[in-house]
């Protein structure tokens, strides 16, 4: 019992010193600028989740701080690495991916929040995620519906991140999870014309 005891009061201490690190190590790259935030960059057609087109809005997540942070997608196979020469079956079958985004990459189906009654919302169904690590002063950018925000209520969608403590072969350990917001009111005011009231 008392082994129990002093490994959970370790694994505790180690967890407590890493998010104190990580603290440390992510402060903002620019003094003007909070350390992740979005911008607006251009209107799009946008595919919903269940596959129809619609208005909508590409966006861009800056990672504007000293440490990589992961974000949530509904698919990773846009990131998949290149197959060798004569890849084998398992090859094949097993793809392994770069986790690791590339600057500006549009990613698809990046997971966010919005709210337009009640409660939060996702913008993806299901229950099949991956997380993708944005590195440290990098940008990505990604779509997001017009319908889901509502121009009455200056509404605001928002992407969760996890700041990465510490990379492992058995998985990673990330801390406690933030919002990033994107209002309506940041939309172009062309743009903002278009919205529900």
């Amino acid at each position: 019992m008392k082994s129990i005891l002093f490994t959970l009061i370790l694994t505790a201490a180690t967890l407590f010193t890493l998010t104190q690190n990580v603290t440390a190590q992510c402060s903002p790259q620019e003094t003007d600028q909070s350390r992740l935030f979005i911008t607006y960059e251009k209107t799009a057609r946008v595919k919903t989740d269940g596959g129809a087109i619609r208005d909508g809005v590409i966006l861009r997540l800056h990672n504007n701080s000293a440490c990589d942070v992961a974000i949530t997608t509904g698919s990773e196979d846009k990131f998949y690495k290149p197959l060798p020469a004569n890849p084998t079956v398992m090859q094949r079958l097993k793809r392994e991916v770069e986790y690791n985004l590339p600057e500006g990459e549009l990613v698809p189906e990046l997971r966010y929040r919005y709210l337009l009654t009640g409660e939060p919302v996702s913008n993806l169904g299901g229950d099949n995620f991956y997380e993708l690590i944005l590195q440290s002063g990098k940008t990505i950018r990604f779509e997001a519906l017009l319908e889901h925000f509502d121009a009455a209520s200056e509404s605001k969608i928002s992407v969760s991140v996890k700041p990465l403590l510490k990379r492992g072969e058995k998985g990673n350990i990330y801390g406690e999870a933030r919002s990033i917001e994107f209002s309506a009111i940041l939309l172009p005011e062309n743009i903002r014309r278009k919205l529900k009231n």
